[in-house]
């Protein structure tokens, strides 16, 4: 189903799968051109095929790309994102708030906060759960996006 809220007709849930799949595709042209699989894009231009691949403008540079897709994986909420007010409203059902527009949300259980404990870490200050010390210890070297 089509959002029409969004520039791009995607919600966030539609585009994250689809970006998910598109990963996965370039993971396997990937193996399929090493073994000689695919066609090549200079001979894709000797063609004169629209539809071909074309060559890239710029070489490329990356030497890794590290891709977490998780199904089922912890939510960024419990592991960088405090919520003090999940603790205070911990264990109340959503309808009894009396706030104007919780009754849009998706869910009407109750409130569950993070069951992780979270601490600011390194000069950035960034909130870390006490499950991932070793990422706590150079969270600093991390982009953690939140608005995404």
């Amino acid at each position: 189903m089509m959002n029409s809220n969004s520039p791009l007709g995607l919600n966030r849930r539609e585009m994250l799968n689809t970006a998910g799949g598109g990963f996965g595709m370039l993971g396997l042209a990937g193996l399929l051109s090493q073994e000689g699989m695919l066609s090549t894009a200079e001979g894709a231009v000797a063609s004169h095929n629209p539809l071909s691949p074309k060559p890239s403008h710029f070489p490329g540079k990356a030497k890794n790309v590290i891709f977490l897709f998780m199904y089922g994986g912890p939510s960024h909420i419990d592991l960088f994102d405090n919520k003090p007010a999940l603790k205070k409203y911990a264990g109340k059902n959503t309808k009894d708030l009396g706030i104007a527009r919780l009754g849009e949300a998706r869910s009407r259980g109750k409130i569950m906060p993070s069951p992780f404990k979270l601490k600011q870490h390194g000069q950035s200050g960034q909130w870390v759960a006490d499950k991932l010390p070793h990422i706590a210890g150079v969270i600093d070297e991390f982009t953690v996006l939140k608005s995404v």
